[in-house]
């Protein structure tokens, strides 16, 4: 009977206890947050501690072939924003000077949106003070391509694991 209603309330449908609240933060991905933890022990107080593993179990989602998921990935890329990407890079000293390019670095191309990484929020703060000219020589550069460029803290520990170059 408790089968029964564990599984009228769709909750595998509704992705209800998928850990997608902490995944926006690299370092706590996989790790419960108050709310997931909160929904688990409702479950866990629901089916008894002995039945918790097997039902949290049934109620996540399918796990997914590597192939299909490479696939998706690699089909959504567009070889013109690597190259372009790689480009900027290359050249990005030329486009910032010589003084910025210690403190930022273009990291990814969303459709027409250059995402530049700042190492420090003061850094930041001058940065998109000066996000028109950035973005009018990246525009010139890009050939139209490239329309607009947003500014975004790196993560604290990039620059220690060598990760942010500059």
């Amino acid at each position: 009977m408790e089968d029964e209603k564990l599984k009228s309330l769709h909750l595998k449908r509704n992705g209800w206890l998928s850990r997608k609240d902490n995944r926006q933060a690299g370092e706590f991905y996989g790790i419960p947050s108050a709310r997931e933890r909160e929904r688990e022990a409702v479950i866990e107080d629901w089916v008894g501690e002995e039945r918790r593993a097997e039902v949290f179990a049934s109620f996540r989602p399918e796990p997914v072939a590597i192939g299909s998921v490479a696939a998706s990935i690699v089909s959504s890329v567009s070889v013109q924003q690597i190259s372009l990407l790689d480009s900027l890079k290359k050249d990005w000293e030329s486009i910032v000077g010589a003084v910025n390019v210690k403190q930022c670095q273009p990291c990814a191309i969303s459709g027409s949106l250059l995402r530049i990484e700042v190492y420090a929020s003061t850094w930041l703060y001058i940065l998109k003070s000066q996000s028109k000219i950035i973005q009018g020589r990246v525009e010139a550069y890009s050939n139209g391509a490239i329309k607009a460029v947003a500014f975004m803290a790196a993560r604290a520990n990039r620059k220690e694991r060598g990760i942010f170059k500059n």
